[in-house]
């Protein structure tokens, strides 16, 4: 690294499990919101449940990363 003069691969290793932890958590928390809604949108087609979860879907992947942590910091 320029910057800390160690070797590029031990500021990774240094790293890596703080940014695992955050893929993990992540990755947790999509599921446990994605498959609820999944779920409601299959049963109900065409209702007011499905269409409230196509927009929630649809924002979730259309907002960029930066503003939806804002929105729910």
């Amino acid at each position: 690294s320029v910057t800390t003069g160690q070797p590029v691969a031990q500021e990774l290793l240094t790293r890596l499990p703080a940014s695992l932890e955050m893929v993990l958590l992540a990755l947790l928390l999509a599921c446990a919101v994605a498959l609820p809604l999944g779920v409601l949108a299959a049963t109900r087609p065409g209702s007011w449940i499905d269409q409230l979860c196509r927009v929630v879907t649809t924002a979730g992947v259309s907002l960029p990363t930066f503003f939806t942590g804002l929105v729910l910091a």
